[in-house]
């Protein structure tokens, strides 16, 4: 499903397994980078340093803000439908070992700084439930790419991130100027090609979760 994965804007480096990196310069480009147009993006940590127009990937515009809690559950949550809110019947749960902050960031687009600063120490789970109802009927089958987003600014802390059974390892990194790279040394995981409509998301060792966008 990475071609669902349309760049709309921004410079992306995707730092591949391999140590190569490969540079994606692009111009800003209209539309939705999902296939059907929605996303699902949570912001935690979120209770000082809240997203208020657009941060990610892919700029994002409608985000729900998660308080700053070890722990907790959110049964109305909000959907990037084209960039308008969408209410979704999707329902969240969470914990984890702590609250961690990333104080001070710099980066040009203010929100992607916030997105980045707080975030779930680790370990900690997080787990989504009704995901086949977030987008409207259509056909074929449930389909969508998870991104995580994890930045503790501690250069090379190992942790692991498993996602409906999938077990990928991270190296966290020292900075964050706004330039989001995928990768296992980056600052987004990216798990495409999801079909459940239950998703769990845990942490072991230092793989800290500052938000996570799920990608129709």
């Amino acid at each position: 499903m990475l071609g669902v994965l349309k760049f709309r804007f921004a410079r992306i480096v995707l730092t591949l397994m391999t140590g190569v990196i490969l540079t994606l310069s692009l111009s800003p480009q209209t539309g939705h980078a999902a296939t059907y147009g929605f996303s699902l993006n949570l912001n935690f940590g979120a209770s000082n340093t809240p997203i208020s127009e657009s941060a990610g990937f892919f700029g994002e515009k409608v985000w729900n803000n998660l308080p700053s809690v070890e722990q907790g559950t959110s049964q109305e949550l909000f959907t990037d439908a084209f960039g308008d809110n969408g209410q979704s019947p999707a329902s969240l749960v969470w914990e984890s070992s702590g609250i961690g902050q990333n104080d001070g960031l710099q980066v040009p687009n203010e929100d992607d700084a916030n997105m980045m600063s707080g975030y779930l120490a680790s370990p900690s789970r997080i787990e989504l439930s009704g995901l086949e109802f977030v987008v409207p009927p259509h056909d074929g089958p449930l389909n969508y790419t998870l991104l995580i987003y994890t930045y503790g600014g501690q250069e090379g802390n190992e942790g692991e991130f498993n996602v409906n059974g999938i077990t990928r390892p991270h190296i966290d990194s020292a900075d964050f100027d706004g330039t989001f790279r995928a990768g296992f040394d980056g600052n987004v995981m990216i798990f495409p090609d999801l079909f459940d409509p239950f998703l769990e998301i845990e942490t072991f060792g230092e793989a800290p979760i500052n938000a996570i966008s799920l990608i129709y």
